[in-house]
């Protein structure tokens, strides 16, 4: 086997640090250099809003490998540096610093950067991405009985109201849609979040735009809704969304919409250039473009293909994509791709805690959504995996094991 001499990986976040990490795991001997800007070695991001914000894990936790890892496994890490150019002719990395890299091949995982809204510079507003907007948002909300406002009823939005509440906040939440996660969730899911926020005493509106924010000084005061409504604040999270870090792969000519285009393998329209994670959308063989999904799931898959074409392993199998959120107790665990015309079968957990919504279109599951219900997770994505045909009338019947309606 040849061995490319070089590989470079734009990117230290999680899918970045996951691909090194996978190349020296399937045998790759040649050099890997590591190029990130946070000043931190590769950590898991999910836990930010949730368990790292609350206090219950800290930041040694959220490393995915000692630091001492990648000085043992000949990982050249670039911590305080970042990708300016990328010169496909010449096949390298023209860094910041001003420093060269010369590449056999290259992995884009730039991830996304969080969407901003148009508004002068206040304390108080902030935005989650990263460790950096992590530690601004612990620090506002260590204060006294903080009044939090957060735009956007996502998951990062109501991850953050989640945790905000528990640790004493006056939380609102504002969405401009009809309902909470409408762009990524059923009816269903979005009433019992809704109802479970509404429980823990946040408040939710629904159908609202921001006529214009109200300042004390350099601080945020307040939030001013078309209607007139005016949601006093302490803190303003914004989380309107994420748009692909996909310039520098623009610059330099790879084929771009709306995120760099990947193939099944994550490799670009440049044979030596990979990209996985965030920055990317999938075009399938028939030449359909998937959506750009912001999934850890799709990212570690499409790492490990990246690890196994370089190393001429066997590539691991395709996944279904699949998504988590935690939210108080609940935990909502979704995986497939809900096809616009799907039927619809919502299925109730016996003991009342935890339900399934399951996505039925051809006579085969195209995707499901629980709360609650690992186990009908997990048949969910099995099925989905293995093109499996549904027995609809089995999966409406709530007295019958769900595995029963995929047993045919």
């Amino acid at each position: 086997m040849k061995t490319p001499s070089h590989t470079v990986i734009i990117g230290a976040g999680h899918s970045g640090g996951t691909v090194a990490h996978q190349l020296r795991q399937l045998g790759y001997e040649g050099q890997i250099t590591l190029i990130g800007d946070e000043g931190r070695s590769p950590y898991q991001r999910p836990p930010l809003s949730k368990a790292w914000l609350k206090g219950t894990v800290d930041a040694e936790d959220l490393a995915l490998r000692p630091d001492t890892y990648y000085t043992e496994n000949l990982i050249s890490c670039l911590l305080d540096d970042s990708a300016r150019q990328i010169d496909r002719a010449r096949r390298v990395v023209i860094l910041e610093s001003g420093r060269t890299l010369e590449y056999d091949h290259l992995v884009i995982a730039t991830g996304a950067k969080a969407r901003k809204l148009e508004t002068e510079f206040a304390n108080g507003i902030v935005y989650l991405r990263n460790m950096s907007d992590a530690l601004s948002l612990k620090t506002l909300l260590a204060r006294e009985k903080p009044r939090v406002a957060i735009l956007g009823g996502g998951f990062i939005g109501l991850e953050v109201a989640a945790t905000a509440s528990h640790l004493g906040a006056e939380v609102t939440v504002i969405e401009r849609e009809s309902r909470i996660l409408n762009r990524v969730a059923s009816q269903a899911i979005s009433d019992a979040i809704t109802h479970a926020h509404q429980a823990a005493g946040v408040r939710i509106l629904v159908e609202q735009r921001v006529e214009r924010l109200e300042y004390r000084g350099q601080h945020i005061a307040s939030v001013v809704l078309e209607d007139g409504t005016r949601v006093d604040c302490d803190l303003l999270l914004i989380g309107i969304g994420a748009t692909p870090n996909d310039d520098i792969a623009r610059e330099s000519g790879l084929e771009c919409d709306q995120g760099i285009i990947v193939d099944l393998n994550a490799q670009t329209s440049d044979p030596a250039i990979f990209a996985i994670g965030d920055v990317t959308r999938t075009r399938l063989p028939d030449g359909q473009l998937l959506p750009r999904l912001e999934s850890v799931g799709n990212a570690l898959e499409q790492a490990r293909k990246v690890a196994a074409t370089l190393t001429e392993k066997p590539l691991p199998k395709d996944e279904a994509p699949w998504f988590w959120s935690d939210q108080y107790e609940l935990k909502l665990q979704m995986v497939g791709l809900r096809p616009a015309d799907s039927e619809v079968i919502v299925r109730k957990a016996l003991d009342g805690i935890g339900m399934s919504v399951f996505h039925v279109k051809d006579g085969k599951l195209k995707a499901a959504e629980t709360i609650n219900s690992a186990k009908d997770f997990l048949i969910s994505k099995r099925a989905i995996s293995t093109g499996q045909f549904v027995d609809k009338d089995a999966l409406r019947n709530e007295q019958r094991p769900t595995a029963e309606a995929f047993n045919s």
